[in-house]
């Protein structure tokens, strides 16, 4: 990017209230909110994104949200190309620019010089159908004995995952490289990347276990079981891979073909939405230019986050080392 915007990160754990902070933080500066949230970038998946409402949208400018259909495949890199057009935009209107949301890859492709390597598609192809044929455990083997690191770094029992792993690691073959320690650790990039004013969104544990599992039964009661037949049964193309495994459709729609009811729904919801945000938090944690708050009712302390975010702006270096300034929930310390 040309110029250095002003650039204001809102991340974290799902069910968190990231995106209600971004409309505030979004309001207090005068900034526009470039969403970090692979799944809100699809039409038609609303319910199940937690996606801002039409009012919202239309009181504040947000970028990258229904900008593809959901048979269309997205990718990091693609995403990096699409949210930096977005932030030069802004940044030539004099605003600044809110990043938000919970999809930690995408948001570190646009914070960092992570590198990214374009999907081969044949090979990719070639992969998936060994995986059919004769299962994943032969692909696991392949990249314990290829690069033993980086199969101890990802979801082993995740097909996609196993399978994007030995992609990149025959592209860096092909291309010269080593084939194993091909990531260096996100810390290493998060040191060197981009000037930001880092906000982590938290809640303890018990109270984000209940925020989550509230948010799945007024998901279902808003009409998510209808979005799901819509996306999966209804539509005249099937859903793309990252769409047909996003968390809370893949389980809606498991449940629907085995003829679950809602309780199971949320059940399963629930479940695997915790399990997201434990991978999310781990993640971001990593990042050292993230201040980190903490609370059961994270609203409340709007405000203060707000004056936070003026004062780290206000000294033009919005960059700072490892810090946390809250590391107990600050509803506690606000009562102590």
């Amino acid at each position: 990017m040309a110029s250095e915007p002003q650039l204001i990160a809102v991340v974290g754990p799902t069910a968190c209230g990231k995106s209600d902070l971004a409309i505030y933080l979004a309001q207090l500066v005068g900034g526009e909110i470039v969403s970090v949230d692979s799944a809100q970038l699809y039409k038609g998946l609303d319910i199940g994104t937690a996606k801002p409402s039409r009012q919202s949208l239309r009181q504040i400018p947000h970028h990258l949200i229904d900008v593809l259909e959901p048979w269309e495949q997205s990718s990091a890199g693609w995403f990096r190309q699409e949210a930096c057009t977005c932030i030069e935009e802004i940044a030539a209107k004099g605003k600044p620019v809110i990043l938000v949301g919970g999809s930690s890859l995408y948001y570190f492709a646009v914070t960092t010089e992570l590198p990214l390597f374009p999907p081969g598609r044949a090979l990719r192809a070639k992969l998936e159908e060994r995986i059919a044929c004769e299962g994943i455990q032969g692909l696991i083997d392949e990249l314990s004995c290829k690069a033993p690191e980086v199969l101890a770094r990802i979801d082993k029992k995740n097909p996609r995952r196993v399978v994007r792993a030995l992609e990149v690691v025959e592209i860096r073959r092909l291309c010269g490289e080593s084939e194993d320690g091909w990531y260096r650790g996100i810390e290493h990039y998060c040191q060197r990347g981009i000037n930001l004013v880092g906000i982590g969104l938290s809640m303890p544990k018990e109270a984000h276990r209940l925020s989550i599992r509230k948010r799945a039964e007024r998901m279902l009661e808003e009409g998510l079981v209808e979005e799901v037949r819509q996306v999966f049964f209804e539509a005249t193309r099937p859903p793309a891979p990252s769409v047909a495994s996003a968390v809370g459709y893949k389980q809606v729609y498991e449940c629907l073909n085995a003829g679950a009811g809602r309780d199971r729904m949320v059940e399963a919801v629930t479940a695997a939405t915790w399990k997201l945000a434990r991978r999310q938090r781990a993640w971001f944690r990593r990042d050292p230019r993230l201040c980190w708050f903490s609370s059961e009712h994270p609203a409340k302390h709007f405000e203060a986050i707000g004056m936070f975010v003026l004062r780290r702006l206000e000294k033009g270096s919005i960059s700072s080392p490892p810090y946390d300034l809250i590391s107990t929930p600050i509803v506690d310390r606000a009562s102590a």
